[in-house]
């Protein structure tokens, strides 16, 4: 984290330390045309390795590119903001700077010739010039980049320190990258779920718990659409279709594997449940275990491909994941202790689905059936457990859609959860009367 320094933290007997800051800021005034323009005014894309990106990719920011955006007249911008009352409350002037600050402007405020030698105002002109270099750093360390409607406050430049060109430009360069803490910043360019966003390209800094933005002339938002040259319209790339492309085949890959090997009594079917139809009838615990497996594999992806971070799993999926394991585990000893029981087995028990209501004897219907029942009777703990196990799957899928982040669920609706499972576990280890 770059240190901020306050006023009330810099010794006054050490100007030595803004005199080069206040030189640097005097240099644009030595021009002969000095930039009209304060704000930003130019910005260009590099890739990882600092190369700068040309063709069609030199106005999309990805994950992982360096955002080099150039300012000019930084200090003329902040000068004139303070002379017109944008900043509030100042924290780097005292009344008697102010009042001299807003009936002088910057450029004969750094003129040798402003005030004679023996003039009365000469140490408030100084004053007021070490004043401007204590403003100009401090901002400097606080900007942050602003990409549209996302001020993203954790994503500072390299060098915020860079100094000022001759021709009063500074050069900051901010490397993209997922800043967790602003997550519901990020969340305002993805919530289009499309791949590209037009975005303005901006710098932004907070004082005194407000808000400043950099004047801009780079590209437009998709909320405030204005006349922009197609040169400096920049998008921001919500998620790579090589990526998703890649992803969505790995998925696809494992869904047909796992559809191809259902019907194995090991995967999803009970070998030691009763036999329907030639085979062992499903297991309601394999099943909750697969649910979890995908629905947990399809968020992980998706986050993968929008965030481009691959540490996205949360201690709900962890814990969700987990009562699967546990159910399922848990179960397969039920079956055995019951066995032990009653001495029989139900593995050698075969079912008449024709007694089963119409539309639970065949396909889907069966399948569904046998989820509900232990042998051939439906139990309401079973059908708990499979709503439980469906509504919040569903949700979880729904939040990490339109939070771009995995669920947190409170201990509450987990402790649920998992006493639905362990029901089901005590259901299935109590003999039949």
């Amino acid at each position: 984290m770059k240190k901020e320094h306050s006023p009330a933290s810099i010794h006054p007997g050490i100007p030595v330390v803004f005199l080069a800051v206040v030189a640097a800021a005097g240099v644009i005034y030595a021009q002969e045309k000095p930039p009209e323009y304060r704000g930003v005014s130019n910005a260009e894309l590099q890739d990882q390795y600092g190369h700068a990106k040309n063709g069609e990719k030199a106005r999309i920011i990805e994950m992982g590119d360096r955002l080099v955006i150039e300012v000019s007249n930084l200090d003329g911008w902040l000068y004139d903001s303070v002379r017109t009352g944008n900043f509030p409350k100042q924290a780097w002037f005292d009344p008697a700077t102010t009042k001299l600050i807003a009936e002088t402007d910057l450029g004969t405020l750094y003129q040798k010739t402003a005030v004679a030698a023996d003039d009365p105002k000469k140490p408030l002109y100084a004053q007021a010039r070490e004043s401007v270099g204590k403003m100009l750093s401090d901002v400097q360390q606080r900007l942050y980049l602003q990409l549209g409607p996302a001020r993203l406050r954790h994503l500072n430049a390299e060098d915020p320190l860079t100094k000022q060109s001759d021709n009063g430009v500074f050069r900051f360069v901010f490397p993209i990258h997922d800043t967790p803490e602003d997550r519901a910043e990020w969340n305002k360019l993805r919530s289009t779920h499309g791949q590209l966003r037009p975005v303005s390209v901006s710098l932004a800094f907070d004082v005194e718990e407000l808000s400043h933005s950099l004047r801009t002339k780079l590209g437009s938002t998709i909320d405030s659409a204005t006349d922009i040259k197609p040169n400096q319209q920049f998008y921001f790339q919500v998620y790579s279709p090589f990526d998703a492309l890649v992803f969505a085949i790995i998925y696809l890959v494992c869904f047909i594997v796992f559809l191809c090997f259902a019907g194995a009594p090991n995967l999803l079917r009970d070998p030691d449940g009763p036999i329907r139809d030639g085979r062992h009838v499903f297991s309601l615990s394999r099943c909750q275990l697969a649910w979890w497996f995908f629905i947990i594999l399809a968020a992980w992806i998706f986050l993968s491909v929008t965030t481009s971070s691959r540490g996205t799993l949360n201690t709900t999926a962890l814990i969700v994941a987990g009562i699967g394991s546990g159910t399922a585990i848990s179960g397969a000893l039920a079956g055995k202790v019951k066995e032990s029981v009653t001495n029989s087995s139900l593995a050698a028990v075969s079912l008449t689905t024709d007694e089963r209501p119409t539309g639970f004897r065949r396909g889907p219907g069966a399948f569904l059936y046998d989820l509900l029942s232990d042998k051939d009777t439906v139990g309401f703990h079973r059908f708990q457990l499979l709503v439980w196990n469906v509504v919040l799957g569903v949700v979880f899928l729904a939040q990490t859609w339109s939070d771009f982040a995995m669920p947190e669920f409170n201990s509450t609706l987990l402790g649920l959860l998992g006493l639905s499972s362990a029901t089901f576990v005590g259901m299935k280890m109590t003999p039949n009367q």
